[in-house]
């Protein structure tokens, strides 16, 4: 008998057959289990969430103090609205979180503060700095980039409509709250004649604010003649912009808004080859 089939030899193969078999149906199991688990939360009705951290953190590696309020129990196939508190110069980033969280956990929103301010005069720096930032958040995090919401109060509700005018495709709409055109960066506003760099604006004031709403109103009717949806709220006092109701009609109006607007700006944005294809095809089909 050949030595290939020795008592030996055929006992070793054996043994190693048993723990080669073994292991496979350890790592089968490995990856069925998992999946059979998600199809069970499924049939049962509970969505599979992301295993990431919640809640409000605060995050390392910048040179100031940067938050982020997370969403709990984020679920894998979905994304979330953004709301990026624009920095006041007076209001520490703590407030406003207070501010906005209450109702950023009831509607689901992450929400992203700062404790900076950009040197007067010289927005430039800090403006590619905090864009930096929203854009490391939305790269880590399950962020809808169509819900993208600039929100300032008072010096920041100024700060915001500078934001939205230089970099009007960073974000989807913006709030200025007590504040808004008329300001230190009043020289820099621009515009955008294109529906693709417009967005949905809210400008808040309250009734003790009719000089600063009047500074405001060439501003509004400018942007509106651009083609901008622009909707100017009035508050009874300084107590109404902190009431959940208005918060909460304020965000619902930028969503609903920032998602009609959305198709008009992918509309606009489509390539010359892309609307000539369609108005080939629409011609032909007439």
């Amino acid at each position: 008998m050949s030595d290939m089939f020795s008592p030996k030899k055929a006992f070793a193969f054996f043994a190693a057959f048993l723990i080669l078999g073994s292991i496979t149906l350890a790592d089968v199991h490995a990856q069925v289990a998992p999946a059979v688990a998600s199809a069970e939360s499924q049939a049962q009705g509970k969505k599979p969430k992301r295993k990431l951290p919640t809640g409000l953190l605060e995050l390392s590696g910048y040179k100031v103090p940067v938050f982020l309020y997370v969403p709990e129990g984020l679920e894998i196939d979905r994304k979330y609205p953004f709301l990026v508190m624009v920095p006041n110069e007076t209001t520490p980033a703590k407030n406003q979180l207070e501010y906005i969280l209450p109702v950023a956990k009831s509607l689901e929103c992450f929400v992203l503060a700062v404790d900076a301010w950009p040197k007067e005069g010289e927005p430039f720096v800090f403006d590619r700095w905090l864009l930096q930032v929203k854009e490391d958040m939305m790269m880590r995090f399950p962020i809808d980039s169509s819900k993208v919401y600039a929100i300032g109060r008072n010096g920041g509700g100024h700060y915001a409509a500078y934001l939205i005018s230089a970099y009007p495709n960073e974000f989807s709409g913006a709030a200025f709250l007590g504040e808004a055109w008329d300001g230190l960066y009043v020289q820099l506003f621009n515009p955008r004649a294109s529906a693709g760099d417009q967005m949905p604006v809210v400008a808040a004031f309250t009734a003790d604010q009719q000089t600063t709403k009047i500074k405001n109103e060439k501003w509004v009717l400018e942007y509106q003649e651009k083609g901008y949806p622009v909707h100017v709220m009035d508050v009874t006092g300084e107590e109404g912009f902190d009431s959940s109701e208005f918060k909460v009609s304020l965000l619902e109006w930028l969503d609903q808004k920032s998602q009609a607007w959305k198709l008009v700006r992918e509309e606009q944005n489509k390539t010359f080859k892309q609307r000539f294809k369609k108005g080939v095809k629409e011609f032909f089909e007439v």
